[in-house]
């Protein structure tokens, strides 16, 4: 997590009502960010699909399709670890404020897409 924000969920656990509110503000400028960059990982899926159709219609080698599609890869997964430290921060504000911790399945099962998208693609570009 970062520094400013371990220090105000320090001084939050001693004093919660204090800092309720900008917990709070904390908490939903986080989960936007985890939206958008969760937004992106799945368009960078559709992405590696839509490649892979337009890399067929126009005959574009297979090799420079499977070296844009592994950059799409590579960019979804950076995607998924800066989504997983994003929610890690979340659930520190969360446990603060509600004592509840939340899952990281939306994030495994999106990477995991990502993942199988790109790896079904680079099968189509081989051997379809």
């Amino acid at each position: 997590m970062g520094g400013a924000l371990e220090k105000l969920l320090e001084k939050a656990r001693k004093e919660p009502e204090k800092y309720r509110g900008l917990l709070l503000e904390e908490k939903r400028s986080l989960e936007a960010d985890l939206r958008h960059r969760f937004s992106w990982m799945i368009a960078l899926a559709q992405l590696e699909i839509a490649y892979f159709s337009l890399s067929k219609a126009v005959g574009i080698d297979p090799l420079i399709g499977i070296i844009v599609i592994m950059v799409l890869l590579i960019g979804a997964l950076i995607l998924s670890i800066l989504c997983t430290r994003v929610e890690r921060m979340i659930k520190g504000i969360r446990e603060v404020l509600y004592g509840d911790p939340m899952g990281r399945w939306d994030i495994i099962f999106a990477t995991a897409y990502v993942i199988a998208c790109g790896i079904i693609a680079i099968i189509l570009l081989l051997f379809g």
